[in-house]
C-alpha cells in the first residue's frame, strides 16, 4: 500500500508518542507501509531511536473489494486461518506466523529489550490470534475494536502463554 497518513493521522501519531506504553521501548520496527513508517516516526524521534522497516510486518496481502465483500472476507480471514478468504488474500495463519518470526528474529538479537511493532489492523489480530492473547472466535471483534491509531501490549516475556496487557479500544 501506498496509503500515507492525512493531517489528522500525522496529529494522532504526534498525540500517541506520549503514550506510557512506549516508555522504555528501545526498538521500534514498522512494516514497509508509508502510513506505518509515518505512526512511529514521532515516537523514534522522541525516544531517540531509528525504525527499523521489516516486511515480516507488513499489513494482511489483499485485494481491493466492494465494502460488504470485504467484511466477508476479513470475517473469513479469521474463521478460516488456513485459507485465503478471497483471490490474492493471504491467510490469516500465515500472517500471524510471518509476523511472529519477525519478532523472533528481533528478540533473538535483543532479549531484553522491549519492542514497538507497527502495522496494519489485520496481520496484528493475525498474530495476536496465533499468540493465543485473542480467541479466534473473537477475532474479527478484535479487528473491529481497533481504532486509528491504537495499541495492543502483549507480554511475551511470561512463561506459558503470552498474556495480553492492553486491549485496542482500551482507554485505560
Amino acid at each position: 500500500s501506498t496509503w500515507t497518513l492525512t493531517a489528522e493521522g500525522h496529529r494522532q501519531a504526534a498525540d500517541l508518542a506520549s503514550s506510557p506504553w512506549f516508555e522504555g521501548a528501545a526498538i521500534l520496527a514498522a512494516g514497509p507501509e508509508p502510513k506505518m513508517v509515518q505512526s512511529l516516526r514521532p515516537t523514534a524521534e522522541r525516544l531517540g531511536i531509528d525504525i527499523a522497516i521489516d516486511d515480516a510486518f507488513r499489513e494482511t496481502e489483499a485485494t481491493w473489494l466492494p465494502h460488504e465483500e470485504f467484511l466477508s472476507s476479513v470475517t473469513q480471514l479469521f474463521a478460516s486461518p488456513t485459507s485465503a478468504p478471497a483471490a490474492g488474500w493471504e491467510p490469516s495463519r500465515d500472517a500471524g506466523l510471518r509476523f511472529l518470526a519477525g519478532m523472533r528474529s528481533i528478540f533473538l538479537s535483543r532479549p531484553d529489550d522491549d519492542l514497538v511493532v507497527c502495522s496494519g489492523g489485520r496481520a496484528l489480530t493475525s498474530l495476536l490470534v496465533e499468540l493465543g492473547a485473542v480467541g479466534r472466535d473473537v477475532a474479527f471483534s478484535c479487528w473491529q475494536s481497533i481504532r486509528m491509531p491504537d495499541i495492543a501490549v502483549v507480554d511475551m516475556a511470561t512463561h506459558g502463554s503470552p498474556v495480553m496487557l492492553h486491549h485496542f479500544a482500551d482507554t485505560s
